[in-house]
């Protein structure tokens, strides 16, 4: 049936989930306009399925994937969140495409083996900082601790640029369109301020630190693969994913905006970006530090009027791995 057709997304990420029309109490949250269970297939090498649905609905999830690909090529899930509008057809999905992994935070093995009372739990536990490898591609976790459940974790899919991420910035609503900008602005403001209020409000200052992590990483996902094109296009480094001889490593320390320079009228006429980047270098075969941990600031002014905020930062990125790549090729 066409209506149980997967969303597609990107190039490689569909979304296969299940809209709830009927819904209208959800654990003693009012859902006056329905909901939707959020799941999603990436087409890597391991082929990869991100959360399930509540459990009535896994016809119509299989459905959605079906339209895709044989389920039974699905290789690895990952569990985001254990409550059962995530988790519901877990197991009847682990039965139906028995999958070669099965990945979840440590609070979340524990509630999902709970739960369905499995005797072997399947879970393979993630932490933050760890990478999920999808073959051609990979998942980056982060716990998500308190937003809103003690198991929730998100998960980055940097080649496709998609943040997976569960309750953590959502809302209840039923709806066919999947895309933001084809439903009206005004119903997916008041259904998000709804949510945020009755379930995360008491956790603000958790949103906020993660909004800065979020930040930071894509920051230094940008910065690591301006890096390495240029290395491998100066050629005096061999950048290879297996045998590699050395490893260049960086975290994004700082990263800020402020205002340079005021025109006669006290208004803001030139910005400062600044970025601040840790940087070691390892020799892998010697075991050794071939430089230790460093610091690299980069700075750069832009005009607003000509220029606009994400260009300067992608302009100051560039300058930094500039530096970053001379400074390991030539000595600090």
């Amino acid at each position: 049936m066409d209506v149980f057709k997967a969303v597609r997304l990107t190039e490689n990420v569909y979304w296969v989930g299940a809209i709830d029309w009927a819904v209208r109490d959800f654990h003693g949250y009012s859902t006056g306009r329905g909901t939707t269970y959020n799941a999603y297939l990436i087409l890597s090498e391991k082929i990869t399925l991100i959360d399930t649905v509540k459990k009535p609905f896994f016809e119509e999830m299989m459905l959605r994937i079906s339209s895709v690909i044989d389920p039974s090529r699905i290789e690895i899930i990952v569990s985001n969140h254990s409550e059962m509008d995530h988790t519901g057809a877990l197991p009847q999905t682990i039965a139906a495409v028995k999958p070669d992994k099965i990945y979840a935070s440590p609070m979340g093995s524990r509630a999902l083996t709970a739960h369905f009372h499995w005797e072997d739990d399947p879970i393979e536990v993630v932490k933050t900082g760890d990478s999920i490898d999808l073959g051609n591609m990979r998942i980056e976790v982060i716990e998500t601790r308190m937003l809103h459940w003690p198991d929730s974790m998100i998960s980055y899919l940097p080649e496709e640029k998609i943040l997976f991420s569960q309750d953590g910035f959502g809302m209840h609503l039923a709806s066919a369109e999947r895309f933001d900008d084809e439903l009206e602005f005004s119903v997916l403001e008041a259904e998000a301020r709804k949510y945020y209020a009755n379930i995360l409000m008491p956790f603000s200052p958790l949103v906020t630190a993660l909004l800065g992590n979020l930040g930071k990483m894509e920051l230094e996902q940008d910065i690591t693969s301006r890096v390495v094109e240029m290395i491998v296009r100066d050629g005096r480094l061999a950048v290879a994913v297996e045998n590699q001889d050395s490893v260049i490593e960086g975290t994004v320390t700082q990263y800020a905006k402020t205002p340079y320079s005021y025109t006669s009228g006290e208004v803001v006429e030139e910005y400062k970006l600044e970025i601040r980047v840790e940087i070691s270098f390892t020799d892998l075969l010697q075991e050794t530090d071939i430089i230790g941990t460093e610091s690299v600031t980069t700075w750069l002014v832009y005009d607003p009027d000509t220029e606009s905020e994400i260009e300067a930062r992608d302009r100051l990125l560039e300058e930094s791995a500039q530096d970053i790549v001379r400074r390991c090729l030539s000595g600090w």
